[in-house]
């Protein structure tokens, strides 16, 4: 989507008087620091997609250049795709990142749309094969028909 200014994002754990709450994969972010973060809309408010795994830290290198790192974690990273764990992403530039972004978003409209497709077409070959098979389909219900009327002859 657009970038926002300022959004609230909930997260379990926290703080409430001397009481400490903390989970282990939750990102933490300091007021002032800018982020990269994918959200999810709950029940209970935006939540960072994946944790530690929707979360990366913008900072500049050492030309000036924006910079995207994940933020650290002692959290394992799993590719869900392979259901492998994986190595931590090295970081990016920040063009170079939104256009991967981009990529994989486009990537996974195509497999959504490809999907539509192919069941429009399983939908479309059934209802064909049914009405080029006519006869055959109007003999296999009068067959259950007379099965049926057999079988509550038989019981009453």
């Amino acid at each position: 989507g657009f970038p926002a200014q300022e959004i609230t994002i909930v997260t379990p754990g926290g703080v409430v008087g001397d009481v400490a709450q903390d989970f282990v994969g939750v990102p933490h972010f300091n007021t002032g620091d800018e982020h990269v973060v994918f959200v999810r809309n709950t029940q209970v408010g935006q939540t960072v997609l994946f944790l530690d795994q929707g979360a990366y830290r913008v900072e500049k290198d050492d030309r000036g250049d924006r910079v995207v790192k994940p933020l650290d974690s002692n959290a394992v990273l799993v590719d869900t795709q392979r259901g492998k764990a994986v190595r931590p992403e090295s970081p990016r530039l920040l063009r170079d990142f939104e256009g991967n972004v981009q990529q994989s978003i486009r990537q996974k409209q195509a497999m959504q749309m490809e999907m539509i497709e192919q069941q429009k077409r399983e939908q479309s070959s059934f209802w064909s094969q049914v009405r080029r098979n006519k006869l055959l389909v109007v003999v296999a219900l009068l067959g259950a028909l007379l099965a049926t009327w057999q079988l509550y002859r038989r019981s009453s």
